[in-house]
């Protein structure tokens, strides 16, 4: 399920250790509303997560075993 933008300035304050009330939350929220460049950035962000939350690729068992062993996993 996508997050709504609340939720996720509520995860940065989160991953920041802020309250999402706290005055560094509210000044990130207002500052992206001003820039026109961070709130594309911000959107581009929220289409990607969406894109990988609906993405569920088919993958062979042969190609797990390659991706697992290139990125040093176990399976």
């Amino acid at each position: 399920m996508p997050f709504t933008p609340k939720e996720r300035v509520l995860q940065i304050c989160d991953e920041l250790g802020e309250d999402m009330d706290s005055a560094s939350c509210k000044a990130l929220r207002e500052y992206i509303q001003t820039c026109p460049n961070c709130a594309a950035f911000v959107d581009s962000v929220k289409k990607t997560i969406q894109l990988y939350q609906e993405y569920r690729p088919e993958a062979s068992g042969e190609m797990r075993l390659k991706l697992f062993k290139s990125l040093k996993l176990q399976q």
